[in-house]
């Protein structure tokens, strides 16, 4: 029912890296017996890499090419990333506490030469009844990156509300 492709669109720096192990891994298991298979795959983007990369079985182009774009865009493996996030059970509070935490943490990530990017609503905004807010620093340097986290960790934020802090996470959702 879904298309290949939506997970392209997803705002996390992996979405084309998950969208090519998906596809692969459908392709791969299509083709295992006496008699092979036949997949076919939806999408309304079939020039995507990601895509183009998985129908080949191309793991080396697809690993070029994300590799370019994330050192394009200075995103992971080129730089490290931590991602903070914080939640509470109301939306305007929990805004409001997550860029105080980030007014507080601009000067030390300027300081650092860490690169906050944020705050902003998480992509999955509410999650077990609690709004999500964001923000995303990333350096080249982990223990800049381990200093500005540190910050964060030992911020004076109100106990109704929860912050953790992920470094090097799996996804940004």
């Amino acid at each position: 029912r879904d298309s290949a492709d939506t997970a392209l669109h997803l705002a996390d720096f992996r979405a084309n890296e998950r969208t090519f192990g998906l596809v692969a891994q459908v392709a791969g298991r299509a083709g295992r017996g006496e008699r092979g298979g036949h997949v076919l795959v939806q999408t309304f983007a079939p020039q995507h890499f990601a895509l183009a990369c998985a129908a080949r079985h191309d793991f080396e182009g697809f690993a070029d090419a994300e590799l370019e774009e994330r050192t394009a865009f200075g995103l992971p493996p080129a730089r490290r990333c931590a991602l903070l996030v914080l939640s509470g059970t109301e939306e305007g509070p929990s805004a409001e506490a997550m860029r105080s935490l980030s007014e507080v943490l601009k000067p030390v990530a300027s300081e650092h030469a860490v690169e906050m990017r944020g705050p902003a609503k998480a992509p999955i905004e509410r999650l077990r009844g609690r709004w999500r807010w964001m923000v995303l620093l990333m350096s080249e340097s982990p223990t800049a990156l381990a200093q500005v986290c540190l910050h964060a960790r030992a911020a004076k934020i109100p106990r109704r509300f929860d912050l953790t802090i992920d470094v090097d996470p799996a996804a940004v959702l």
